[in-house]
């Protein structure tokens, strides 16, 4: 497949700093110091590897403006995610340099990849930084930028606790009380933590401390050996994933492959060359990726679902397409209006490529997209939830979401999904949000403070099956998958079996299939059945 420009080798590694600098011991000088703190760390890996960073980005949007965005936000996250001891300890040793520097690009690909659409290039800089490459960022400029975004996150942590330390207090005192009441004896202990046969006891199905969830370790049902998938679709009976392939020299090429779902066996593989799709969505009939091409070479291609074999490819009046879904029976397409700013989406017939209805939206940078069977939402970057639905006489009507009186702020929306005829958006703050399709109302909404109380989970990425959103946290307060109800917004259980550090960068996907909820891995791809988690 044709596509966008493979990334070069140059940028194959990008962020890398001598690995003496990526030590961690105290914090703070002193007698015993023994490494850096996270600031430290974090600006060393910055101003190392910004330039590469967006780079790496810019291949793939094709936006300097989005590219110095998306490193923004990955290095916001890992220095988030530095903060926490645990993680701490586990980024310590003498390879943590290295692994800090490829954690980084990778998070930067996923953004840049999970991106579903742009503008064309806005360059802010003057001189580019090769003929048709980005142009040089000012890395110092964007270090104080992220450095003060970082000290207005610290802050509202700051705020956050002082507004639950009475509660907090309280808590331990009724803590302290039980366990003075209670006074278990180690052998006790061991018997609720183990179970008979070495089999997890009370305590484990139980939970942790407050605010964790009750663990169900048996809903994993199988850990797939195959790693670095990017994307994934599917049905109960297959799945079929994108995956990038190890570069053993030069720059990484992709592969698409088949994976029954009942023995997890990988059915058939098809290499796609150096290009990655943006987007991938399957059914019976065919699976659907977009290649990065124009009209004249077609713009999504079709494979047989069966053998893997390529079926055809659409041509599309528009430019190329970034986004791909089936719905209904229709493909919802979105892509680069033709000689113009901005994006179109378009319904097409899959089979003849017939388009049905066809809309621009007014804004030219769109970040998230969610299609439903009658209608298409988008999210605005810093600007909110916008939606196209089709009215009763084939036309479209635009609607916007209002924020009005729930805790999600549209502006910093982080996934933004179709699921259970709703959508649903999580925004930075894990705070929780669902929108009626036909009207663009908010129907109801959760804050984090039913789930993650502390909110110490870091729980940026989610699905929604099954009457329940599935919250990915790779760290505190456990590693693994957290169900809520999306009736009540309450902890149903939680899922371990994802060790902290499994996906090499911090885990990012998720994905629902009817049947089954999907974790990739940097090794493998974990499966979790729904029905075997508590509701």
């Amino acid at each position: 497949m044709a596509g966008r420009r493979a990334i070069p080798a140059a940028a194959a590694h990008p962020g890398r700093v001598p690995d003496d600098i990526v030590t961690f011991g105290s914090p703070r000088g002193g007698p015993g110091r023994t490494g850096r703190s996270a600031s430290e760390v974090m600006r060393a890996l910055f101003l190392a590897g910004h330039a590469d960073l967006v780079r790496v980005a810019w291949q793939v949007t094709g936006d300097q403006a989005a590219a110095e965005r998306i490193v923004r936000q990955a290095c916001l996250r890992l220095w988030r995610d530095l903060d926490r001891p645990g993680r701490r300890r586990a980024a310590a040793g003498a390879d943590s340099g290295a692994l800090l520097g490829d954690e980084l690009r990778r998070a930067v690909l996923r953004l840049a990849r999970d991106r579903p659409a742009g503008a064309g290039r806005t360059v802010r800089a003057a001189v580019p930084a090769e003929p048709g490459g980005p142009a040089e960022p000012d890395t110092e400029r964007a270090w104080a930028e992220l450095a003060g975004l970082r000290a207005g996150y610290l802050a509202g942590r700051r705020r956050r606790r002082r507004r639950v330390g009475g509660a907090a207090a309280a808590v331990l005192a009724v803590a302290a009380a039980a366990v003075a009441a209670v006074r278990l004896t180690a052998p006790h202990q061991a018997a609720l933590a183990s179970g008979p046969g070495g089999a997890p006891g009370p305590a484990a199905a139980a939970g942790g401390p407050a605010g964790q969830p009750r663990l169900y370790p048996g809903a994993v049902a199988a850990h797939i050996p195959i790693g670095g998938v990017l994307a994934l679709a599917g049905d109960r009976t297959a799945i079929w994933v994108i995956r990038a392939l190890p570069p053993a020299s030069g720059p990484t090429s992709y592969q698409l492959a088949r994976i029954d779902v009942g023995t997890g066996r990988v059915a058939w593989r098809r290499d796609l060359g150096r290009h990655l799709p943006d987007s991938i969505t399957a059914g019976a009939s065919g699976v659907w990726l977009t290649t990065g091409r124009s009209e004249a070479a077609g713009q999504i291609e079709r494979f047989n679902p069966v053998t893997g074999r390529s079926a055809g490819v659409l041509h599309l009046p528009a430019g190329p397409c970034t986004s791909v879904t089936l719905v209904a029976g229709r493909l919802i397409a979105q892509c680069y209006a033709p000689g113009a700013p901005g994006v179109v989406f378009l319904r097409v017939d899959p089979v003849t490529g017939h388009v049905s209805w066809r809309a621009s939206p007014t804004s030219s940078r769109i970040f998230a997209v969610a299609a439903g069977p009658r209608s298409v939402w988008y999210d605005v970057g810093y600007s909110g939830i916008y939606g196209l639905v089709r009215t009763a006489r084939g036309g479209v009507r635009r609607v916007t979401v209002y924020r009005q009186h729930d805790p999600v702020n549209f502006a910093y929306t982080r996934a933004l999904t179709y699921a259970d005829g709703a959508v649903w958006v999580l925004n930075s703050d894990e705070n929780v949000a669902e929108i009626d399709p036909a009207t663009g109302r908010v129907t109801r909404s959760f804050s984090y403070r039913s789930y993650d109380p502390a909110q110490a989970g870091g729980l940026d990425f989610f699905a929604v099956s099954d009457r329940s959103l599935w919250f990915l946290d790779d760290g505190y307060p456990f590693s693994g998958v957290l169900r809520v109800s999306a009736v009540t917004g309450r902890q149903a259980g939680g899922v371990p079996g994802i060790p902290p550090g499994a996906c090499l960068a911090a885990c990012s996907q998720i994905y629902a299939t009817p049947g089954s909820i999907w974790v990739p891995t940097g090794s493998a791809l974990v499966r979790i059945v729904p029905a075997r988690v508590g509701r």
